[in-house]
């Protein structure tokens, strides 16, 4: 199958998205699906550059993007998915320990959403997890579907 998709990660504080616009662009001459982690420790202005410069298909994490009522009409109206990782963005602290996780908004929102967990440096994506378990059955099947549809499979 080869290479089906492209994702920058890491300390997002001093790294917007518009600076690795050119490896972006490779990447979708490419024909490679493109995710962008922003907003988990960034404000919500890197959210819109993920999807506006860079052409972000996934958002990582984007907790930031639940205050700003137009981007998430705009990442629902597109059908850009936001991977959730709640033990991430609990140990971030971009979500305060105790606060409820915007999972839910993002889902009331149309907003497609993935639920992932961390194990270590490996992605452990999952279709039905605690997270999605715990969610109402049309909240969690629409998680499932939003995984597949975004898995990037050709």
């Amino acid at each position: 199958m080869g290479v089906v998709g492209f994702d920058i990660a890491g300390p997002e504080s001093g790294n917007p998205p518009r600076l690795f616009k050119s490896a972006y662009e490779i990447a979708r001459l490419g024909q490679l699906g493109l995710t962008v982690h922003a907003g988990e420790d960034a404000p919500v202005d890197y959210v819109w550059e993920a999807v506006d410069r860079l052409g972000a298909q996934r958002i990582g994490h984007g907790c930031a993007a639940v205050q700003d009522p137009e981007l998430m009409r705009r990442l629902a109206r597109d059908g850009i998915v936001v991977e959730c990782c709640l033990s991430s963005n609990y140990h971030t602290g971009a979500i305060a320990r105790g606060a409820p996780h915007p999972i839910r908004r993002f889902l009331e929102a149309g907003v497609p959403v993935t639920a992932v967990r961390y194990l270590g440096a490996i992605h452990d994506f999952v279709l039905l997890n605690p997270i999605a378990q715990s969610l109402p059955t049309r909240a969690a099947l629409a998680q499932a579907t939003a995984a597949l549809r975004a898995a990037f499979a050709r």
